[in-house]
């Protein structure tokens, strides 16, 4: 593996990972207009993340393909640049590439949503991209919402925010316990 170094590279030269190159599948990550909206913006208001966190390329003919910062292409794209930071990378392995791509696109670990409703209300959360249930509006957790039982899926998700006390409760309600089945009792379906 070479790594060259942070280079400045065009746009124009500049192709999202769509499987071009052989042995390595397409980028699987998606995202929406809006996602790589919210990221133009950031990207805008904050460019010095860029040079933090270049584009990670590997040469293919007089191009450069995206290995990690696809949806980072698309968004300085969005804002007009014509150069970006990149790393160019030589000599990669097919597995060594695909591992790239798939680390690039990870997320590890999660949000503490206390910490950030709690000490991080001041900002615009949303706005930044960090989309946590019960972040984005600052404050103490004003309770669960009803549920609608004329809207029910075979597909749903269900999502509740409990303080440390509730939570406490329900992992002992729960213990030894199919929580589906618990479920199902406590809004009136099952036994």
């Amino acid at each position: 593996m070479n790594l060259k170094e942070i280079k400045t590279v065009k746009t124009s030269t500049l192709e999202a990972n769509r499987g071009q190159i052989e042995g390595l599948p397409k980028n699987p990550r998606k995202w929406s207009s809006d996602d790589v909206d919210v990221l133009a913006r950031s990207i805008e208001e904050t460019p010095e993340l860029m040079m933090a966190r270049p584009l990670i390329v590997v040469p293919k003919g007089k191009k450069h393909v995206v290995l990690g910062g696809n949806m980072r292409l698309e968004a300085v794209r969005r804002l007009g640049w014509k150069e970006c930071p990149c790393f160019v990378f030589k000599g990669l392995t097919e597995e060594k590439m695909k591992e790239i791509v798939l680390k690039d696109n990870s997320s590890f670990g999660d949000w503490d949503t206390d910490e950030l409703a709690n000490q991080w209300d001041d900002l615009p959360l949303s706005e930044w991209g960090v989309n946590v249930a019960g972040a984005e509006s600052a404050g103490p957790s004003t309770g669960n919402k009803e549920i609608d039982t004329d809207d029910w899926s075979e597909d749903m998700t269900l999502k509740l925010k409990f303080t440390g006390e509730e939570m406490a409760e329900v992992t002992a309600y729960f213990a030894g316990k199919d929580p589906r089945v618990e479920l199902l009792k406590l809004v009136g379906y099952g036994e």
